[in-house]
């Protein structure tokens, strides 16, 4: 019996071990892929000078838009844990 016990207690410290290393993974890709999203969406901000750039209210409409769904659609897979397709942009 103390045989199964050590087993089962090695692999209760697998599995905590694995789940440590998916929370580090996580947090680790996390951090850099919502840095590189955050600087990505300013970068789309800046397009709204229009001292610069010339653009209609459609277009600037469908920017806006198209951030929203892409926002909603990672809510929802992060509620759902589930994967939705990833779909393109065009003016």
């Amino acid at each position: 019996m103390a045989t199964a016990q050590k087993k089962t207690l090695s692999d209760q410290e697998k599995k905590a071990a694995n789940s440590a290393k998916k929370i580090a993974r996580f947090q680790k890709l996390g951090v850099k892929r919502m840095t590189n999203t955050l600087k990505q969406i300013d970068r789309v901000g800046a397009l709204a000078d229009r001292r610069s750039y010339t653009y209609s209210d459609e277009q600037s409409a469908k920017i806006v838009a198209a951030l929203e769904t892409a926002v909603a659609s990672v809510r929802a897979r992060f509620e759902n844990a589930g994967k939705v397709a990833a779909s393109g942009f065009t003016l």
